[in-house]
């Protein structure tokens, strides 16, 4: 999936030109062409934010953020023309996901039967040997 470069998506973002004529969205991309409707301008913001979350669940570690990868984050996100608010929104989502994640991880792991079962056998075998050595002498 490509995304928009931030200069791009900031360049839609630019004040009224003119006035608001009927039927014409008054934005103008560079003072040259008229801009996306404002539907299709919400919808590129909510791609470039998951696109950022994304990009946010790959960095986060175990225990949330590092400050310095929180600050890098944001720092992104200014680059994508998110605003710091959101940014800060769209990361305390993630951090607030990661228990779940976590969990079902766990939760995988410890329906596997077939490590335990090893480990059962193993000791069992180490019992079996044991009570061999001791009455064999």
């Amino acid at each position: 999936m490509r995304y928009a470069p931030a200069a791009e998506v900031a360049a839609w973002r630019v004040a009224p030109a003119g006035g608001s004529q009927p039927g014409s969205s008054g934005y103008r991309r560079n003072g040259v062409a008229d801009a996306p409707s404002s539907q299709v301008q919400l919808q590129i913001s909510a791609v470039v934010e998951r696109g950022f979350a994304e990009h946010a669940a790959s960095k986060m570690q175990s225990f949330g953020f590092t400050f310095s990868d929180r600050i890098a984050l944001l720092d992104t996100a200014e680059t994508l023309g998110i605003s710091r608010f959101r940014a800060n929104l769209i990361l305390a989502m993630q951090e607030n996901r990661a228990p779940a994640r976590a969990a079902a991880k766990q939760s995988a792991l410890s329906t596997s039967f077939f490590p335990w079962f090893l480990l059962m056998v193993g000791i069992e075998i180490l019992i079996v040997l044991a009570v061999v050595l001791i009455f064999t002498r």
